[in-house]
């Protein structure tokens, strides 16, 4: 019945949006003083925020960002953190008390641009707001074609995640609603390939996010290191850390030694703590938590890894790559788009622990030969800098 329920739901959700769409009005530069985005997110660390703000700020003729939170915005020149009351709060929870202010704050400022990351529900409401408001709409997908695979059923979204299996109608419809954007920005070729082969008329735009090289640079190749291995993300389902983990009990066979960092947090993290005590390996496994200084527990360690079921493009792998250090990855999403195998890392076809740990294995031996992965790793990370990244929101926001 779940299903049927919300399939009613986005059936009238669509019928409002074309009732509205009939009567925009698109507004211009001129009908301001100024060029302001407005946006709003769900995010479980600021690192991901950040990456993702500091190039659209820094684009040129865009005077200000206006991010609509529940959780504390990190500074950020020409972003201003705009937060829901707290009685609003109170009454209906962080996110639709967000939404709501979201609406509000849009309806009243009128900005140039309308900004949502990820569909549901976030890229829905923005695209209906700006077409009220006659703002131009900018799509997010952060998630890849998972955010409307199947309904969204495998989202972390609390509406369309409780969908016990896919549901292809409700697909449909979703996919149907990206019509009504007027920029859709992608993070790699899955999802842009998704898109357009289910005919998605609206402008799509690979741009991932943009790292700043202060925060993200290499040190000497023979600098002492930590630990082996690094795994930076979301402790959840689908990043797979328990096969991580199972890899470095298969690794530990031959190399005693063996350490990896895990850096982050997520409801999976005390089964992972447990997991990982009855393989033996509490000497070989620290878990950080999660930590704002990332790239400099990055430049303590000597191999990114992750093994994942399903990515975008990683932003912890980009940021390993500027920090020097090679990846080994699954070869799911979009991370081939970075990653080419021998050349910067390792791309794991099959993702099982065991080709994980030969992989590793092979990795350390590399390393200790020389220094090309390291300088192959930085060169593929250069175009995605802040300034270059920057440069293509530019011209993304011109075109709209």
């Amino acid at each position: 019945m779940y299903k049927y329920f919300l399939r009613f739901f986005v059936t009238g959700y669509i019928w409002v949006l074309k009732i509205v769409s009939r009567s925009e009005r698109k507004k211009s530069i001129a009908d301001g003083n100024e060029s302001v985005l407005l946006a709003t997110a769900t995010f479980y660390s600021e690192n991901w925020l950040t990456t993702h703000l500091l190039p659209i700020s820094r684009s040129k003729g865009l005077n200000k960002v206006v991010m609509v939170a529940s959780d504390k915005v990190p500074y950020i020149e020409k972003v201003e953190a705009v937060y829901p009351p707290r009685f609003l709060t109170l009454f209906f929870g962080n996110v639709a008390s967000r939404l709501l202010y979201f609406s509000w704050v849009a309806i009243k400022t009128k900005p140039e641009f309308i900004c949502g990351f990820h569909l549901l529900l976030n890229g829905m409401v923005s695209v209906l707001i700006a077409k009220i408001t006659g703002a131009k709409s900018i799509y997010i997908c952060g998630g890849g074609p998972r955010e409307v695979l199947g309904g969204g059923y495998s989202t972390e979204n609390r509406i369309f995640g409780r969908l016990r299996e896919p549901d292809y109608v409700l697909e449909r419809k979703l996919i149907s609603v990206l019509d009504y954007f007027d920029l859709i920005v992608v993070m790699g070729t899955s999802a842009k390939d998704y898109f357009v082969k289910n005919s998605v008329k609206t402008r799509i735009s690979s741009l991932t996010g943009g790292f700043d090289k202060n925060d993200y640079f290499p040190i000497g190749y023979n600098d002492k290191k930590e630990f082996d291995l690094i795994f930076v993300g979301r402790l959840s389902e689908i990043k797979r850390v328990d096969r991580l983990i199972h890899a470095i009990q298969i690794v530990q066979a031959r190399l005693p030694t063996i350490s990896l960092v895990i850096v982050g947090d997520g409801p999976d993290k005390m089964q992972l703590e447990g997991i990982s005590r009855n393989y033996g390996l509490e000497e070989n496994i620290c878990f950080a938590g999660w930590k704002k200084d990332i790239g400099v527990w990055l430049r303590k360690s000597r191999i990114f890894i992750l093994t994942s079921d399903s990515e975008g493009v990683s932003q912890a792998m980009i940021q390993a790559l500027m920090c020097g250090l090679p990846c080994i990855v699954s070869d799911v999403g979009d991370l081939k788009d970075v990653i080419v195998t021998g050349y910067n890392g390792y791309l794991i076809n099959e993702k099982t622990p065991e080709e994980f740990a030969e992989s590793i294995v092979e990795t350390l031996d590399n390393y200790k030969n020389g220094d090309k992965l390291m300088t192959n790793a930085i060169d593929s990370a250069n175009k995605y800098s802040v300034d270059e990244v920057s440069k293509s929101w530019q011209k993304e926001l011109n075109s709209i």
